[in-house]
């Protein structure tokens, strides 16, 4: 299947690419918008109108990918996020703290940037495993996608690093997984 790219800035990059059964979305914001919430809000508005647009469900997230201004302001996400997504169907993903290209085009005042990734099937065969609480694994068309993995108690990168990896080891044999390159 070709690649298909959609709404193609000046730049290059696409709003959204199709590919393999998948549709990878680029970042969203809405920095209008004066507080998290309702920046949150407003980037989950356009995500119903590209999902309309392009006839995706909300049930086929496969991933989520949420970079906050400040993460420990992720409650203020989760309340209008858990409300969004498909409860019966929660995406695997991530929410980490990610610093916005200063004097953005499309403003300074962003507080929230997400993308998905989106089973382009209707009648998607998604497996979904909750781990543990917040941590999730979705298998989708050969593909593994994991929530973020942290080890917090290493003490350096190097340990944290190896921590995480470790964590990686067991999880693929949990799940009968094989590391494999293309």
């Amino acid at each position: 299947m070709a690649s298909r790219y959609f709404d193609v800035s000046p730049g290059g990059a696409s709003r959204v690419v199709f590919s393999h059964n998948l549709a990878f979305f680029t970042g969203h914001a809405a920095p209008q918008y004066e507080t998290l919430e309702e920046q949150s809000r407003a980037v989950l508005k356009r995500y119903d109108q590209l999902f309309e647009q392009f006839g995706l469900l909300k049930k086929n997230i496969v991933y989520a990918a949420c970079f906050l201004k400040n993460a420990d302001d992720e409650k203020d996400f989760l309340k209008v996020y858990t409300q969004w997504y498909d409860p019966k169907n929660p995406p695997a993903g991530y929410t980490v703290t990610g610093v916005s290209i200063q004097h953005s085009p499309v403003g300074d005042n962003i507080l929230i940037e997400l993308q998905f990734i989106v089973a382009t099937d209707p009648d998607a065969k998604i497996k979904r495993y909750d781990i543990s609480q917040g941590c999730r694994v979705a298998i989708y068309d050969g593909m593994a996608y994991f929530t973020g993995h942290v080890s917090p108690k290493a003490d350096s990168l190097a340990s944290q690093t190896e921590g995480v990896l470790k964590r990686y080891d067991e999880l693929f044999k949990r799940f009968h997984l094989k590391k494999k390159m293309w």
